[in-house]
Parts: C-alpha cells; structure tokens; sequence
C-alpha cells in the first residue's frame, strides 16, 4: 500500500462539543389564555389511581398508616427518587461517553503517531534510492557501469560488465576495436540511462504522494490539536481551572475519566443518602400530622370540656345559682376553645397536605395514622454518629471527589516539561488543590458541629421526655379538685392560683377555668415534648449520616 492511500486510512475521531443558544423573542406578549396544557393521564396511570382509591365496588377506601407503612409508600412512589435515577443513567452515559472519548483520543493520537512514523520510514527509504541513484548517474557519466550489465554482441556473443567497471574498457579487452568499443559503450550508456530515467520517475512520484500525505497528516494534526484545546478548555471550565494549558491526549483522557467516574460514583452513593433523607422527611411529616392531630384532638376535648361548662352554669345562670360574671367567664373560655380548636384543625389537614405530597399521594385519599411517637428514649453513641457521619455525609463524599480530581489536575501538570514551562498555570493548580483540601477540613468540621449539636439536643429533650410522665397525671388531678370544689362551693388557696394571683377565687368558676386551661397546656407541652423527642433522633440519624433505609 502506498503512503498516499495510507494516510487516507488514518481515522481521527473528533469530540464536538455542542453549544447551545437561547433564543429569545423579540417582543413578549402576554398570552390571552395559559400556551400550554398538562398532559392527559393514560389509562395505565387512571387504572393504577382506580387501584389505589377504590375497590371493586369503586367505594373510596381510607389507608391505615403508621411511621414505617408511610416511608414504604413514599419511597415506593416518590418522583425525588426517580429523578435521581434518571441522572444516574444520565451520568452512567456521561461515563460511557468519556471512556469512548477517551479511547479515540488515544486510538487517534496512535494513529497519527504511526502515520508519521511511516512517512518518516518511507521518506529515509526514498532518500537512500535517491542517493544510491545519484551515485549510479555519476558513474555512468564517467563511463563506469553503475552496477552489472548484461549485453549481446550484434554477433551474438554475450557480454558481463560488472559493476565498477569502465565499460568501453571491458569493451576493448572482450576484443572490440576503440572506434566500436567507443560506440557500444555509448548505446550501453544510453539504455541504462533510460533506466536510470525511469526509476528516477518512480522516485518523483513518490515524493509527491508522501509530500501529499505529509500535508494531509499535518492538517490531521492541526484538528486533533484543536479537539485537544477544546477538550482541555471544557475540562478547565468544568474544574474552574483558569489557566489555558493544552493537555495531552493521554492526560486529557485520564482527567475527563476521572471526571466522569467521580460524578457517577457520588451520584449513585447519592441516590442511597437522598432515599434516606426523603425517608426520614416522610417520618418527620408523620410525625407533624401525628403532632397536629393530637393537638387537634386535646383543643376538641378542651372544647369540650368548655362547652360542658358553660352550658352548666348557664343553666344555674338561669335559674339563679350563678352570678352573671360567672357565665360570661364560662362563655369566654368556650369560645376561646373553639377558636383554638379550629386553628389546629386547620394545622392539622394542613400537615396531611404535607404528609400526602412527600408520600406522592393522592390528595383525595383518606388517611388515618397511628400513635408511634416515642415515649421512652434509647441510647446513641455520639462515637459512632461522628465516625459514620464524616463517613457517609454527602458533603463528604462531594469534597473528596473534587480533591481527587484537582489531586489529578495538578499531579498531571508536573510530570510534563511542556506543563511545568507554565508556572502560573501549576501554581493554580496547586491553589485549587490547597483549595478542596481547605473546603474537606470546613466541611468536616461544620459536619462535626451539627452531629455535636444534634446529639446534645437529643439527649437534652430526651431526659425532658423522662420527666415528663407525671405531668399529665398531676394536671388531671388538679382539674379534678377544682371541679370538685366548684360544684360544692367550697373554696380553699392552692399553689395553681397563687401562681396565678387568684387566690380570692378559689371554688369559683375561674379556678376551674384555670385548671382545665393548665391541663390543656399540660397535654399539649407533653405532646410537644414527644414529638421534639422523636424529630431530635430523627435529626441525630440525618446528621450522623446513619443509614436506616
């Protein structure tokens, strides 16, 4: 194969890199209706919503939940989850488009190589003919054969004049006269001179197709040096690296690798955190609901306890046996409870809303939930939190893989003559590197703060939760008392209404009044204290990065 047709073989693999334009309009106006409409839901996904909503009788069914019930739901049906998996497929292409990249950058730098090594092989050949033919021509001048000469007389006596030797001198000696010597020699000469002509062509031709193929392969190299500047430039962008270096091939392709493979490796480490904290998002809209809803339920007997009140002593108001202001403090305290008990009612879908929307379910679908708010706390080794939480922690991982690839960035850039020849491109590269170094100990101790902080405050709700288990106990027999007193008219000074500066109202309706208000309150610090209790492990979990789903 000639060198011409093999320079034609020479494949170059090129990486384009597409840029895309926004386009805008040249005038906006504001449309008369909304331009686009959602998409229609199809049958599957009607029929998948009859399935979860209805029975065979199309009869809406309510769905019991609890904490862990709700978490399988939502982990099943959220779109966060499904997001992440499609960037995962995302980056699992960006990856397999790397490594391609990589390999006909590779495949293309040999390629060339190899090309100019063979016009390099090729053109030594062809210089060595050109000299062997120069040196034949020179001694055919000189009446010497170039190299063996075979040649039959008119008579037909072969003759052998060997190489080196004067041919009208062989001539002489074979017996030929000077006169025919002189003749013969000169049609000798002319005959291999016509050879000499001929390779001399071939020689011509041969020159012009490797200068051919030279052109070619230097235009080759000029667009692949310019795919390496690019690749280089976009690495360098991606990197936040500002100093324009031209990486090899080899470099360029290990660095666009490692690349690929650290944003692969933390998005799918990712997936395992994000489907942990969706999960225990999902607890905490729980346990919000659940919280709410107790609430709900404590202002609806406080409500009650109220409506009862005042319609006893509007009845004794009525006949008599109460003072007016006594009905009138009655009245205020009920609609005080009914206010209240609205505004947790309120609170209270509210939460479901949240609840539904992280589970990913329909907002339409009845829910009940049950009671799984802790009452009684566990021990956690702050130890461990600490050592899975600067483990686990994305920002962690995030940090890591950024210093893995400026550790790259700079170790390539020391270990070529032409890299180091740019002092400021390595000293910014060093800096990106003492940079992700500095921001892994920042995160690392901002990760040690929250774990620390989380920790402490567990444990600080949890004794709180502890000592909280007579609280309710005492409260109900307070109220207990007070109605007591209330209802027999009997009045004595207790600790509650010295608290409160109303000691001249004790066996009045006001003490009663303020006993139920203190064992709503009571009820609901307790209920406050227990779901503090539950979101602080929750929050400890989160920040120590332990993985429970």
């Amino acid at each position: 194969m000639s060198s011409k047709n093999l320079i034609t073989y020479i494949c170059v693999t090129m990486i384009f890199l597409s840029s895309f334009r926004s386009v805008y309009a040249e005038t906006i106006s504001t449309p008369e209706a909304p331009p686009y409409t959602l998409p229609s839901s199809s049958d599957d996904e009607k029929s998948e919503k009859n399935k979860d909503s209805t029975n065979d009788g199309n009869v809406e069914q309510t769905l019991n939940l609890t904490a862990e019930s709700a978490v399988e739901y939502g982990l099943e049906h959220s779109k966060d989850i499904q997001i992440l998996e499609n960037k995962i497929q995302i980056a699992i292409i960006a990856t397999q488009n790397a490594n391609s990249n990589s390999k006909d950058l590779k495949d293309a730098k040999e390629s060339l190589q190899d090309a100019s090594n063979e016009i390099f092989d090729k053109r030594k050949l062809l210089n060595s003919k050109q000299e062997q033919l120069d040196k034949a021509k020179a001694a055919l001048d000189m009446g010497i054969a170039p190299s063996s000469i075979e040649y039959t007389d008119p008579t037909g006596n072969p003759i052998t004049i060997s190489a080196g030797s004067n041919i009208k001198d062989k001539l002489v000696k074979c017996g030929y006269s000077s006169a025919e010597a002189e003749y013969i020699s000169g049609k000798i000469s002319e005959k291999v001179e016509a050879g000499l002509k001929s390779s001399q062509g071939t020689i011509d031709q041969s020159n012009v197709a490797l200068n051919e193929a030279q052109t070619t392969l230097e235009l080759k190299k000029e667009e692949f040096n310019s795919v390496l500047k690019d690749t280089s430039e976009t690495l360098n962008t991606k990197i936040d690296f500002g100093s324009i270096i031209k990486l090899d091939a080899n470099d360029a392709s290990e660095l666009m690798v490692t690349m690929a493979g650290v944003n692969l490796n933390v998005t799918r480490y990712a997936k395992g955190i994000y489907r942990n904290q969706i999960a225990m998002l999902i607890q905490k809209n729980y346990y919000d609901a659940l919280y709410a809803e107790k609430i709900f339920e404590l202002k609806k007997i406080a409500k009650e306890r109220g409506e009862k009140q005042y319609n006893m002593v509007k009845l004794s108001y009525e006949n008599g046996m109460k003072a007016k202001d006594d009905f009138l403090l009655s009245k205020m305290y009920y609609d005080s409870t009914v206010i209240s008990c609205r505004l947790a009612e309120a609170n209270y879908k509210n939460a479901i809303f949240e609840l539904k929307k992280n589970m990913n379910l329909d907002m339409n679908t009845e829910i009940t939930l049950e009671d799984s708010m802790l009452k009684d706390t566990t021990e956690e080794s702050l130890e461990d939190g600490l050592k899975t939480g600067l483990t686990n922690r994305i920002e962690i991982q995030q940090t890591l893989g950024q210093l893995m690839i400026y550790q790259l960035n700079e170790k390539i850039l020391n270990s070529r003559a032409e890299y180091r020849s740019d002092t400021k491109g390595r000293k910014e590269a060093k800096l990106l590197r003492e940079g992700a170094e500095l921001q892994l100990d920042k995160t690392k101790t901002i990760v040690t703060y929250e774990i620390n902080q989380s920790y402490e405050t567990m444990v600080a709700v949890g004794e709180m939760l502890e000592a909280s288990n007579e609280l309710i106990k005492n409260a109900e027999e307070v109220e207990s008392i007070a109605k007591l007193k209330y209802e027999q008219g009997f009045g004595a000074e207790n600790s509650l209404l010295k608290q409160m500066n109303l000691e001249e109202s004790s066996g009045t309706i006001v003490e009663l009044i303020a006993a139920q208000e203190k064992l709503s309150e009571v009820e609901s610090q307790v209920a406050q204290i227990r779901y503090n209790y539950t979101m602080a492990k929750i929050k400890y979990y989160n920040d120590a990065g332990i993985l429970i789903y």
